[in-house]
């Protein structure tokens, strides 16, 4: 279940997804979270209720620690996940996440840059 935090914010079990600008969503995972297919379902639908059928860019910010599943990593870059996304910037705190980041771009190949 999804906590609406504030008119432009919603808190899902392992991330805050937070409507910055009519066009700006901005995705905080939490500290320590492993990340499954229905953690990204689940915080692509509290994206979904803050932009509705608007074109849309996102700054997703990974934490420290945490991890992804290959299942959840596949479901990122579908086309369902990516409904009206212009583009997604992977904002990452050090090299290992950074090289996941990497690594889900060239092998999944997300339909928006």
């Amino acid at each position: 279940m999804n906590e609406i935090i504030g008119i432009d914010t919603i808190k899902t079990k392992k991330a805050v997804v937070e409507l910055l600008e009519p066009n700006l969503v901005r995705i905080q995972v939490d500290e320590n979270s492993d990340l499954d297919a229905d953690d990204i379902l689940e915080i692509n639908k509290a994206k979904a209720e803050l932009v509705g059928e608007h074109k849309y860019c996102v700054v997703f910010i990974t934490p420290v620690f945490g991890s992804i599943s290959p299942e959840a990593r596949a479901l990122s870059a579908t086309r369902e996940v990516y409904h009206n996304a212009i583009s997604k910037a992977i904002v990452v705190p050090n090299l290992g996440m950074r090289i996941i980041g990497s690594f889900f771009i060239k092998f999944n190949k997300p339909p928006a840059p």
